[in-house]
């Protein structure tokens, strides 16, 4: 093998590796935002469960912190919850039951 195709194997190595590690990063990163989200929505339902009405402060408290969970997941991967299915109007209230 000459030098020229050791480097080009380096570099397709290299480029292979950096998206490996890139997709292993974004997996622990949305697995992060997902548990956050997880326990700021159980937080929701504790306050629910305690008669706290859905317009409260500690409602608007829990929607602004969710807010700024997944914007700096946005802004980190560059993806715009608003343009996303999964993200777009995504409100922190508990579901009412009855």
């Amino acid at each position: 093998m000459d030098r020229t195709s050791c480097e080009n194997a380096l570099a397709r190595l290299h480029g292979a590796s950096k998206t490996q590690l890139h997709a292993v990063q974004h997996f622990f990163a949305r697995q992060g935002l997902e548990a956050n989200l997880a326990a700021l929505l159980e937080t929701a339902r504790g306050h629910e469960a305690h008669n706290v009405p859905a317009g409260s402060a500690q409602y608007s408290i829990l929607q602004r912190q969710a807010e700024g969970l997944i914007e700096a997941y946005c802004g980190r991967w560059r993806h715009c919850h608003r343009a996303s299915p999964r993200w777009r109007g995504w409100h922190l209230t508990a579901p009412r039951h009855g």
